[in-house]
């Protein structure tokens, strides 16, 4: 698979997005891990959450629909 390439920019005049460029700027302060590998892991665990939050819900409904019966 060829190698994907994501540029992110983080404007100054944002407060927030000027305090994340801060932390990833100085990231390796914070953590052992490149700046890839921390976007990688904090994209991967985002996805595992939504997929969690996503089956939660469909089993809920699931309860719902039998209590509704």
């Amino acid at each position: 698979m060829k190698p994907y390439t994501l540029t992110i920019r983080f404007r100054e005049t944002d407060e927030y997005e000027a305090e994340v460029g801060a932390f990833m700027r100085d990231l390796s302060k914070h953590t052992d891990k490149s700046k890839n590998r921390f976007i990688i892991d904090l994209i991967g665990d985002y996805m595992k959450r939504s997929e969690q939050e996503q089956q939660e819900e469909a089993i809920i409904e699931k309860l719902r629909k039998m209590i509704r019966e």
